[in-house]
């Protein structure tokens, strides 16, 4: 597979700042990519520094950590109700 990329989702202020998730495929390496995105100077979207980039074997293990996330928002609302 050549270098390329998909985007899969975005969200956020479109055309001004916004977040996306894309799939990146760099030297045979599948990656996934959650970033801010930012409007440039001649109005173009550009990536920031804000983000991460990991390997899509890390998929798995970031799903765990965002569902084990959720159960804690979700104690801590029922803890203040």
């Amino acid at each position: 597979m050549n270098d390329s990329e998909q985007v899969i989702a975005v969200w956020g202020e479109r055309g001004f700042r916004e977040t996306r998730v894309r799939l990146r495929v760099y030297k045979g390496h599948t990656y996934f990519d959650v970033r801010r995105w930012a409007a440039g100077e001649g109005g173009d979207m550009v990536p920031t520094r804000k983000g991460i980039c990991l390997n899509v074997e890390c998929l798995d293990d970031l799903a765990q950590a965002v569902a084990q996330v959720r159960q804690q928002l979700k104690k801590n609302e029922d803890d203040h109700d």
